[in-house]
């Protein structure tokens, strides 16, 4: 039987998208924490940037096909790894 990638990645999208605005801010808090944190030690950043990944980026890695079997994804079970 061959994997149904389509399929696959309209899932990932479906069940990625109502949680991005939690990752979203999830990335937000911890960028903030990086921040103070970093103010306390002389440290000098050039930079601290956060993101989540974007429901389409995360349906594009979902289907990344698998180094071992190219007609099954790397990523078959999306919350598991």
């Amino acid at each position: 039987m061959t994997f149904d990638f389509d399929a696959h990645q309209l899932t990932a999208i479906k069940e990625y998208t109502p949680k991005y605005p939690f990752y979203q801010e999830f990335a937000n808090v911890l960028r903030d924490i990086l921040i103070k944190s970093l103010a306390q030690i002389p440290v000098k950043v050039h930079s601290i940037e956060a993101r989540a990944k974007t429901p389409e980026s995360f349906a594009r890695k979902a289907v990344t096909p698998s180094g071992e079997n190219p007609n099954q994804p790397k990523y078959d079970n999306l919350w598991n790894k």
